[in-house]
Formats: structure tokens, sequence, C-alpha cells
């Protein structure tokens, strides 16, 4: 809503704050999720169990 006292560095962050809620209006709901994720790009340690039953193989 316009706002007579708003200097126009205002009213342009207003004016934007507006069109990004229009344009999120748009979208799919933010709760859906990602259909497609990646993974972490660091290698993860092996977890004790894991290490502890891979002695036990050899």
């Amino acid at each position: 809503m316009p706002k007579h006292d708003e200097t126009s560095k205002q009213r342009e962050k207003r004016e934007l704050d507006e069109e990004l809620d229009r344009q999120l209006q748009q979208t799919f709901p933010a709760s859906d999720p990602l259909k497609i994720t990646r993974g972490s790009t660091k290698p993860q340690a092996a977890k004790p169990a894991a290490r502890d039953s891979e002695r036990r193989r050899r």
C-alpha cells in the first residue's frame, strides 16, 4: 500500500517486495520436497559399526 511520506528508496523496496510476493504466489508451495537433491561433496568417514563388520569379514 503506497504511503505519502515514504522516500523513493522505501517506495522502490516496497514495490520490489510486492512484485516478489506476486511472483511467489504463482509458484508451487515451498513445503513440497525437492525432486532432485545433491549429496555432500565431502567424503564421509565410515561409521564405527561399519568398520567393525568389515574387519570381521576379512
